[in-house]
């Protein structure tokens, strides 16, 4: 009996050693969830990627059948040359985010759920589960689901039917950029036409926004950008002001990327903020600049945008 019991303590764990073991575990677990977390957010970010250029590559697909011009609803009918085309708000009432990505949904380029960032946390950004694909064509020959919404977002928003069923901005439909960008042709590798959600009107006044987190931190804004040769680039927002001569006319460039520019009223060259109208009313050179936002529908920006048109630029 003496040395059964010696032999069982002989191969038992002791409490001290079994805390040892726990502690090593507990250890284990701190270093290693961070690491999965970092991937599984890379992973999100790099899907994300993945399929704002594949909402891209159906705007393409859309323009071969359509003069080689991605959607554009107020034209779909009645096509007319781009040279002769009149600005105003009677033309552009229809061309919201909102009817763009319809229009791409109806014709089956992609699904519902492709709208929206794996890394979405506005709980009023969903996916449309119940995209009507026979809408009512009665008013127009036409069709996609005018339901749709894109930035139909007040305040928080958390009043009642607040919801968007999309989580990226689009480059505005008005000026010079439609006439030379809403197309295939254009094949701009320095031109955004798509992109994650930025800051209201390009500024930092509000960080710890939830466009901040979605793939950045709390007071560093990180996302895709889609650029019009199909290419997806990652942007982080500056951290520094450049003292450099050529950013003496950005007054905002945390969220100007390399390489962007527009041409200004003297001719030069000049940084462009990416969520900002840099380049509104300012003679024949309205919308020589990237515009990104939630459009719910898009005016005349010849003259003074933001009292012409409702961008509802959503941070949130």
């Amino acid at each position: 009996m003496t040395k059964r019991n010696v032999k069982a303590r002989r191969y038992g764990f002791t409490l001290i050693e079994l805390l040892v073991v726990i502690a090593i575990i507990a250890l284990l677990i701190g270093i290693l969830l961070p690491a999965l977390a970092k991937a599984r957010r890379q992973a999100k970010f790099m899907q994300c990627g993945t399929q704002l250029r594949s909402v891209h590559q159906s705007m393409y697909t859309y323009a071969e059948s359509n003069r080689e011009r991605y959607p554009y609803p107020t034209k779909n009918d009645e096509w007319k040359e781009w040279s002769e085309e009149t600005v105003g708000e009677s033309n552009h009432q229809w061309n919201s985010t909102g009817n763009i990505m319809s229009i791409l949904l109806y014709n089956k380029f992609f699904e519902p759920h492709m709208a929206v960032d794996p890394s979405e946390m506005n709980a009023t950004i969903t996916a449309d589960a119940n995209y009507d694909y026979n809408p009512d064509s009665s008013k127009t020959d036409d069709k996609w689901d005018r339901s749709f919404e894109a930035g139909n977002i007040e305040g928080d928003g958390s009043n009642p039917g607040d919801i968007s069923n999309v989580s990226y901005f689009m480059m505005m439909l008005t000026g010079n950029r439609l006439k030379t960008e809403w197309s295939s042709s254009s094949m701009n590798g320095n031109y955004v036409v798509l992109s994650d959600r930025g800051p209201k009107d390009g500024k930092r006044e509000n960080p710890h926004r939830i466009c901040y987190l979605l793939h950045g931190t709390q007071k560093l804004w990180s996302g895709n950008l889609v650029m019009n040769d199909n290419s997806v680039a990652r942007f982080t927002e500056r951290t520094s002001i450049p003292t450099a001569m050529e950013w003496s006319r950005q007054e905002d460039p945390n969220f100007v990327p390399d390489g962007i520019y527009f041409t200004n009223e003297s001719g030069q060259n000049t940084p462009d903020n990416i969520f900002k109208g840099d380049s509104a009313g300012r003679g024949g050179l309205e919308g020589m600049d990237i515009m990104l936002g939630f459009f719910t529908r898009q005016l005349d920006d010849s003259q003074n945008p933001y009292a012409k048109y409702d961008p509802q630029l959503q941070e949130d």
